[in-house]
């Protein structure tokens, strides 16, 4: 059923060919379903991976995009280097820091919502948003749109950073402004010893030598908070504030179920 606190999926703006979607790989699962405002339609697309059968009660928007095809992997990180460079660069700083829920996602050619991203939209001929909200266990932010052939636009926190990518560029800051907090103070028990600081200096470093990227300020307006980046961007592709705060993808139950997929299996039909 996946983590009951993650958002994910993808969602397009033009009416997709469902049966299209048998060239995923087969070994991805996957539901579409329409959801209707007043304005417009939204197709979103939940993936599973290695999901043998849907059941009545399945959230299909709630884990880990699986990985494109290797071609679409590579594609991912030509089209969109400096991001893909820079996010492993602080993966790769993740993974030295103690118990760090930081590491356990990526690097950049595992993440399933850049190439399954770009392997949807080049398979529907269209724009495709893909996205991940994950705090517990693993720490996991991430938007992008992606078009035939490239990816177009990522948004990226991780382990204290912030990277945008769009036209050719990465911008890349730290978060050092969480927003209006109350304060609080801590009381730590006896024994305890708060964890030493962390020098980022080195990552800002690392990034700023890396062709394609800039370091620069934290956004305005944007804080770091639990599904706020996803939201932004979601509403962002749409055009439309539709983002549910809480689980950023709205009630997926009264959408209308038009085809899913079980891993393995053919693309199953639903009259609307």
């Amino acid at each position: 059923m996946g983590w009951r606190d993650r958002a994910a999926g993808h969602a397009i703006l033009e009416e997709p060919d469902c049966a299209q979607l048998e060239g995923l790989p087969k070994s991805v699962a996957f539901q579409v379903r329409l959801f209707r405002t007043k304005e417009r339609k939204i197709w979103f697309i939940g993936t599973r991976a290695n999901l043998k059968k849907w059941e009545k009660n399945d959230d299909p928007f709630s884990e880990f995009a699986p990985a494109g095809n290797p071609r679409f992997v590579k594609q991912a990180a030509g089209t969109a280097s400096s991001f893909c460079q820079s996010f492993d660069a602080i993966h790769d700083f993740a993974r030295t820091l103690p118990d760090s829920q930081y590491a356990g996602y990526g690097p950049s050619k595992r993440v399933g919502e850049l190439s399954l991203g770009l392997q949807l939209a080049s398979i529907l001929g269209t724009q495709v948003v893909s996205f991940v909200d994950d705090d517990d266990p693993t720490e996991a932010v991430l938007a992008c749109v992606c078009e035939p052939g490239r990816v177009v636009r990522v948004r990226c926190e991780k382990a204290g950073f912030h990277l945008l990518f769009e036209k050719a560029t990465t911008k890349a800051s730290r978060m050092s402004n969480r927003g209006d907090v109350p304060p609080v103070r801590l009381l730590y028990p006896a024994g305890f010893s708060p964890p030493p600081p962390i020098d980022a200096g080195p990552v800002v470093d690392r990034l700023a030598a890396i062709p394609g990227v800039r370091t620069g300020r934290q956004p305005k307006g944007y804080f770091g908070w639990s599904k706020q980046l996803v939201s932004q961007e979601l509403n962002l592709f749409v055009g439309e504030e539709i983002a549910d705060p809480d689980t950023v993808v709205p009630g997926y139950a009264g959408m209308e179920l038009l085809a899913q997929r079980a891993a393995g299996g053919k693309v199953k039909m639903f009259s609307v």
